[in-house]
């Protein structure tokens, strides 16, 4: 999916009203609202930046994380939305050449707008972060909690996360195996998120197979596998890489190392390929 990059920096929700058009169908268009913090000066002024890192970690994620390869919200311009008005106006003139001037009424109107409150008591800091329909205000998801003030921004990304976990389709159906010829192993099962442990079960001629993941990162982590079938049994371990293609799915590549038990020269290294396919929403 080619994904708009419009981003949004915002810190108010009381927007003018200008010539919108909703989002492409089959999409979701987010805007980062106003984020408000209550006490002193510095909670005052640490609110909207707050909201701009959840803004920023959100993009990164759905450019970057894997697990939103297949998600279909993008974020929209909504702090400086008067001036980007203003300007297409101004672009109307007579002075400006028709040719290349920017076309009105294009400004896309979010759907989903996120706003957010901080509070702080004895260097404590609260948050509330609501996800709402746009322009209904329908509470959609609320997120709240607290940390000592100095730690509060770290908590942006996992924020993000969990806005965009509403939003998005998450999950792959995996299905691959060994590469390279012989015989091999047949892999599937479900993957919820790649940066979380996950398994999948194979299955070769006369028995089963069990590979564990742990990732390092988004893209890549060490795997084992425990393997059982015709009266006996066996380990390997390995690495692995996961990376996301342009169609929307994850190649996940391993190369693993294993021994039968108990019996000699039974060790052998095999490389398997697994197509990781969005879940369906």
């Amino acid at each position: 999916m080619v994904r708009l990059s419009v981003l949004v920096l915002s810190l108010s929700i009381a927007a003018p009203v200008l010539a919108q058009v909703p989002a492409p169908e089959g999409t979701t268009a987010i805007a980062i609202g106003e984020f408000t913090g209550t006490g002193d000066a510095e909670t005052q002024a640490l609110a909207p930046g707050f909201g701009d890192l959840i803004l920023t970690d959100a993009v990164q994620m759905l450019d970057t994380n894997g697990a939103f390869a297949d998600c279909p919200a993008f974020f929209v311009e909504w702090k400086r939305r008067k001036d980007l008005q203003a300007e297409i106006d101004l672009q109307q003139r007579e002075e400006f050449d028709p040719a290349t001037r920017i076309k009105p009424g294009q400004l896309i109107d979010p759907s989903i707008m996120v706003t957010g409150t901080i509070s702080n008591e004895g260097g404590q800091a609260s948050y509330v972060v609501e996800m709402r329909s746009h322009p209904e205000g329908q509470v959609i998801k609320s997120l709240s909690g607290s940390a000592p003030e100095a730690d509060l921004l770290d908590l942006s990304p996992e924020i993000a996360r969990q806005l965009l976990d509403s939003l998005c389709p998450k999950g792959w159906t995996a299905k691959g195996g060994t590469v390279g010829g012989g015989p091999g192993v047949d892999i599937t099962g479900t993957v919820a998120a790649l940066d979380a442990p996950f398994e999948l079960n194979g299955t070769f001629q006369g028995g089963t197979a069990v590979f564990t993941y742990s990732p390092a990162d988004m893209g890549s982590g060490s795997v084992t596998y425990t393997l059982s079938g015709s009266g006996v049994t066996g380990t390997g371990t390995g690495s692995y890489t996961a990376a996301p293609q342009p169609d929307g799915t994850v190649r996940l590549e391993q190369t693993t190392t294993g021994c039968v038990d108990g019996i000699p020269n039974s060790c052998r290294t095999v490389t398997d390929v697994v197509t990781l396919t969005p879940t369906s929403p």
